[in-house]
């Protein structure tokens, strides 16, 4: 379901609800609220089952990233780490809580070697050990990009999507109807069971938009 179905599906569930007109700016910002939401949530569970990491499957990625000096910068997007491997060997790289740093830095037995590095990601950076690594691999779950609703208005004040202009919701499509639900919810309007089946026949009717 592309940004300007979803839009018309939420403008005609508040109408439903008698919720009063809803401007595109609201419904935009209640749109990002329940994706951040959503991702928030599953992030936590990912793996734990198969349909949450289904449902994250969207935003699984990697990035090669040279290391200078033991530091390496996290990408932009970076949401949540799922994996850190020495991007020539894809030798693992255990991620480390700074509980066990000291330890494992000065552990005279099992030292950080290339064979089996260590890192911690603080802020925008990983620090990596041993200092010989030149480039990790950083395997992450990226964050959703912000949902975009642009829009005209005339004298009138009737409402234009320009949906060339928008940025779509980029989770699953199965996962729309929760985005959607998520963001009647900030926007004040109370969920029923009778508002769920209105969303249903509504995707019904716009399937393929």
């Amino acid at each position: 379901m592309n940004v300007s179905a979803m839009y018309s599906t939420i403008r005609q569930l508040a109408s439903e609800g008698q919720s009063g007109w809803m401007p595109p700016n609201e419904v935009e910002r209640a749109l990002n609220l329940g994706s951040t939401d959503k991702y928030n949530e599953e992030r936590r569970a990912f793996e734990r089952t198969g349909h949450i990491s289904d449902n994250l499957r969207n935003f699984k990625t990697h990035s090669d990233i040279s290391v200078t000096a033991g530091n390496a910068p996290v990408p932009a997007t970076y949401g949540y780490r799922t994996g850190l491997a020495v991007t020539s060997t894809k030798k693992d790289i255990d991620i480390v809580p700074d509980s066990e740093w000291l330890s494992r830095i000065n552990d005279p037995i099992d030292p950080p070697t290339e064979a089996r590095g260590i890192g911690s990601i603080r802020g925008s950076n990983i620090e990596v050990l041993p200092l010989t690594l030149t480039s990790v691999t950083l395997y992450f779950l990226r964050r959703p990009v912000d949902i975009v609703i642009a829009f005209s208005e005339d004298g009138n004040g009737d409402i234009t999507i320009n949906q060339g202009a928008s940025t779509d919701c980029d989770w699953p499509e199965e996962c729309h109807d929760d985005i959607i639900l998520r963001a009647l919810s900030y926007l004040g309007i109370p969920l029923s069971d009778e508002l769920m089946i209105k969303l249903k026949t509504i995707k019904k009717q716009t399937e393929g938009v």
